[in-house]
């Protein structure tokens, strides 16, 4: 006689599935957190936009701050260069350990996007989802010590010399004031919880369909 189980697929091993399930979590976290983070940072507009409230181009001069944000983003894109006489050299260093970084980020989100198709799980990730959003709203907890937050805790983390403090004569302390890097906090925090509440309405629906 045939079995009654026979028909169902056969469920991974407890280990794998607990496997499956973090991988699919951490994977759908950096994604949502990375997507807005290239935006802003292989694109202008979130520098132009900025440049509106912190005022700061408007000291270097907006013509020249925007010529400076198109020539950053070409250089972090791998298709130009810093070739404007303002950029200081200790600047120059700092932002080619900078783009070094986002450039294995780049890489790592191919292949987190790549495991969360190959590792998909409906119900999972409604739960992924909900758990992402928690953690995100947690992580606004920063803001109110942003600035003791990127200067002592993340900057002192993440690099072992100091050409990343800004002073007058360097270009990012026109375009990328601290407060910049406090509204991309918040757009990415914002469009990370936006991409998760969508993608838990949409596992939803699907299950809603599966179970059909």
């Amino acid at each position: 006689m045939r079995s009654e189980d026979s028909g169902k697929p056969k469920e991974w091993p407890l280990p794998l599935r607990w496997g499956q399930k973090f991988s699919i979590g951490l994977c759908l976290i950096y994604l949502s957190v990375y997507i807005p983070i290239f935006g802003v940072l292989y694109f202008p507009f979130w520098y132009e936009i900025n440049c509106n409230w912190h005022g700061r181009c408007e000291q270097f001069g907006n013509e020249k701050a925007t010529d400076r944000i198109h020539e950053l983003v070409a250089y972090m894109s791998h298709v130009g260069e810093l070739s404007g006489s303002d950029w200081t050299l200790k600047e120059k260093w700092h932002l080619e350990e900078v783009r070094r970084i986002f450039d294995c980020l780049f890489f790592a989100g191919i292949v987190a996007g790549g495991l969360l198709i190959l590792l998909f799980n409906t119900k999972t990730i409604r739960w992924a989802s909900i758990g992402n959003i928690v953690l995100l709203l947690c992580f606004c907890g920063i803001l109110p010590f942003f600035g003791f937050f990127w200067r002592d805790i993340f900057h002192e983390w993440l690099f072992d010399n100091a050409f990343w403090k800004n002073n007058p004569h360097d270009v990012s302390y026109y375009i990328m004031p601290r407060v910049f890097f406090k509204h991309t906090m918040m757009l990415v925090i914002g469009i990370a919880i936006f991409i998760n509440g969508g993608l838990f309405l949409g596992a939803n629906r699907l299950a809603k369909k599966q179970a059909k």
